[in-house]
């Protein structure tokens, strides 16, 4: 997705290269501080991969930027990640979505509600001309009604395998009662 400089990162390839190298004679571990699985921890912990590890071990060398992966398989839905943009560890830096599984949020008349119940079979047609209905359940029930629209939400998890279904999208519930 990116790649990231961090002088602390910088610091710690160094301090881990430096106790994979210093053992003292008769020892086989390094002391505490200087302990290479400390460092290896450290490393792992500001989000270095065991790619990046194995990279590092092999050349010997630090690297002074590191490549920043998804954690995930899906899209890129927001980036606020530029060139030069200096970030906190905290920093959301892209949002990715896995769309195989989506929430459908369907509004319901409140005279209607009493025939919904959670787990309850469902299935959601596109707006778009599609002869593909998805079916999934009632996972979820909103606890309060709308005072403007007089509708109660309720929330369908389907499984979107083909990705039909996008963020955003409108279609019809059917819920069998």
């Amino acid at each position: 997705l990116a790649h990231l400089y961090s002088p602390e990162l910088l610091a710690a390839q160094q301090d881990y290269l430096q106790a994979l190298r210093w053992r003292p004679e008769g020892h086989t571990d390094s002391p505490p501080a200087l302990s290479a699985d400390a460092a290896r921890e450290r490393l792992a912990l500001l989000g270095f991969s065991e790619i990046d590890l194995q990279r590092l071990q092999e050349t010997q060398a630090p690297v002074r930027t590191v490549a920043i992966r998804a954690p995930l398989s899906g899209y890129v839905m927001r980036r606020t990640a530029t060139a030069g943009l200096y970030v906190q560890p905290e920093s959301a830096l892209f949002e990715i979505v896995d769309l195989s599984e989506v929430w459908v949020v369907a509004e319901i008349y409140e005279h209607d509600m009493a025939v919904v119940q959670l787990g309850q079979e469902a299935e959601f047609v596109p707006s778009f001309p599609s002869p593909k209905r998805l079916r999934g359940q009632v996972s979820f029930i909103y606890p309060m009604i709308d005072p403007r629209t007089r509708t109660q939400k309720i929330g369908l998890q389907l499984k979107n395998p083909s990705h039909l279904l996008k963020p955003g999208m409108y279609g019809d519930v059917l819920i069998q009662t």
